[in-house]
């Protein structure tokens, strides 16, 4: 009888040792299986494939063998500040005769007055034609800007005035990263439309005579005071310089008076 129990104590020790060891093993247990594509070993922070030389950490993100991640920066919206409402810019010609103001080149708003931002800078208020990054990082292509016969310069009557407005934003030039999809049909290069800083921006004109027109002298038949002329001969002459400045944000006019 004694001896029948002895060979049962030493048949059942072997069985609690190997249970024991798996109760102490704790949260880093660690599982070898077989899967389609190679040997897959499994514990709490890591899982490692093989045959695929990919890491896939506790968190979901993926590293390849090359050292590219699948949470890799996605495409930036690139979005576009609204408006902070216009601003109207009044040129208002105080002599007692007619005046020329050269116009700045384009086919979109020529006008007659360069904008500098408060630290010097010429702002580009005008922007693309159509479309800004926002839409181009997607594949919405901005428009080729139009071919037209630029007007060379604003004659403005005595006494009258025009008006301009402008919307208080600058375009900024931007560069569209590789994950956008719209790289390939826009290209990188784009201009994103932001709120004008805060600071005192300066407006100036130039007014004077023209000659070298086709015919001359140099006219153009206004309506409401004002007209503009193309003529690639037309030279400008006696020009000064008028301006005005307006504080932003803030002010919501500025007047530019030739006198």
């Amino acid at each position: 009888m004694r001896s029948l129990r002895g060979a049962l104590v030493l048949a059942i020790l072997p069985l609690a040792l190997a249970c024991g060891d798996d109760a102490t093993a704790g949260d880093d247990t660690t599982t070898t299986t077989a899967t389609s594509s190679g040997p897959t070993t499994t514990n709490a922070s890591m899982t490692s494939v093989a045959s695929e030389g990919s890491t896939t950490a506790a968190d979901g993100s993926t590293t390849a063998a090359d050292g590219s991640s699948d949470d890799a920066p996605a495409c930036p919206p690139f979005p576009d500040d609204a408006s902070p409402g216009p601003i109207t810019i009044d040129v208002v010609n105080l002599r007692p005769e007619g005046v020329w103001l050269p116009l700045s080149p384009g086919c979109i708003s020529p006008v007659p007055y360069s904008l500098v931002d408060p630290a010097g800078a010429e702002v580009d208020w005008r922007g693309p034609v159509c479309g800004t990054c926002q839409g181009a990082a997607q594949g919405d292509c901005p428009c080729p800007p139009p071919a037209c016969d630029e007007a060379t310069g604003l004659y403005l009557e005595a006494g009258a005035s025009i008006q301009y407005a402008w919307y208080g934003l600058r375009y900024v030039s931007e560069t569209i990263p590789a994950a956008c999809p719209g790289i390939e049909q826009c290209g990188e290069a784009c201009q994103r439309a932001e709120v004008a800083a805060p600071g005192t921006y300066t407006l100036t004109v130039q007014a004077g005579g023209a000659t070298g027109c086709a015919v001359e002298p140099c006219a153009c038949t206004p309506a409401d005071g004002s007209c503009t002329l193309y003529d690639a001969g037309m030279a400008f002459t006696m020009l000064g310089d008028y301006g005005g400045t307006l504080d932003l944000p803030g002010d919501a006019s500025v007047t530019i008076s030739i006198d």
